[in-house]
């Protein structure tokens, strides 16, 4: 049998800029969506889902950004300005990145890094991909779960959540304040970069938001937690905190959407269990991570069955880096944060 290679994902980027108009964000939204095999079917649907004139007017409608934590360099993000679709809050920072600004290397649990290209300064992006309103600290990285303008049609874009979810998740706010009150870190999220603690209380919100919405079995809302608690062990790790106890949680929540298969795609699947496997890996837990080497590698004929090339790419990529991680796994710089 032929050896399956995996993709170079530099390569995977640089093709996607190009379809993507260089929008690095898109880019990245790909990818953790459909992985690192190209479709165009995939391609357009993400452009229809982003609209060609929100594309068009990102840009030169984003608001001027403070210097980032360097200054010879050029800032690598833009904002624009969301409303809270709880409280209504207008004018809530959303800082994106601009088009080729930051590339990204992944932790050993796929949160990632990034890293300025070119003439772009530095910035620890991950510090400020969370949105939060400051009046009821409603917060999410997903700028779609807000309330957006349209600079084109001149009409708002509703919260992709439902009016129920919202409901609940505005009767709650009690819950988040009492979240940052007893943080001591202060109210204001609006800092570019955020100090690694309010970063952190950041994703938190994040996680409470996301819980009402798993609650109310929203699809996918067990994955997104999951993959909060991996940034907010990677941020804990960049701040020198100990990052066991966020890694236990997004290992319950990881192995709750595996059982759930509460998943937006075959890719998600397998990589949760990549995933699985390397926190396993990190606790010494040898037996335990390699009953999910052996899940992939029983899932092999299930995959072939259902005929989708797609889903079979994606188990040997996953399956193989296991493989390759399990062969490297005496090696403590698996687990730094990438530099």
């Amino acid at each position: 049998m032929a050896e399956e290679i995996t993709p170079d994902l530099d390569e995977v980027r640089r093709r996607l800029s190009i379809f993507f108009g260089n929008n690095q964000s898109l880019v990245e939204r790909y990818l953790q969506v459909n992985g690192s095999k190209i479709s165009m079917k995939a391609i357009q649907d993400l452009r229809d889902e982003f609209g060609a004139s929100e594309l068009a007017t990102l840009v030169p409608e984003a608001l001027p950004e403070a210097t980032a934590t360097r200054s010879n360099g050029e800032t690598p993000i833009f904002t624009i300005e969301l409303d809270c679709p709880c409280c209504r809050t207008k004018g809530i920072p959303h800082r994106e990145l601009r088009a080729s600004a930051m590339s990204i290397k992944n932790d050993a649990f796929l949160a990632p890094v990034y890293f300025p290209v070119g003439k772009f300064a530095a910035l620890n992006y991950l510090s400020v991909t969370v949105s939060v309103c400051p009046r009821c600290f409603f917060a999410s990285p997903d700028k779609k779960d807000f309330v957006q303008f349209n600079r084109t049609t001149r009409q708002h874009i509703p919260s992709q959540l439902s009016t129920g979810i919202l409901s609940e998740i505005q009767d709650s706010i009690a819950e988040r304040q009492e979240m940052v009150e007893s943080a001591h870190l202060g109210k204001d999220f609006t800092a570019c970069p955020r100090p690694l603690p309010l970063a952190i209380l950041s994703y938190q919100l994040a996680d409470q938001r996301a819980r009402i919405e798993s609650e109310s079995k929203n699809s996918y809302a067990i994955y997104k937690r999951a993959s909060y608690w991996t940034r907010i062990a990677l941020l804990q790790r960049m701040a020198k905190f100990d990052d066991t106890s966020s890694l236990e949680r997004s290992l319950t929540l990881f192995k709750e959407s595996f059982y759930r298969t509460d998943f937006p795609n075959a890719n998600c699947e397998f990589q949760s269990c990549f995933i699985i496997f390397s926190i396993y890996l990190r606790f010494g837990q040898m037996k335990e991570a390699r009953e999910y080497v052996t899940v992939m590698e029983q899932s092999k004929k299930e995959v072939e069955e259902r005929k989708d090339p797609t889903a079979i790419q994606a188990l040997n990529q996953w399956l193989g880096m296991s493989k390759a991680r399990w062969e490297d796994k005496d090696n403590p710089a698996v687990w730094d944060v990438p530099h």
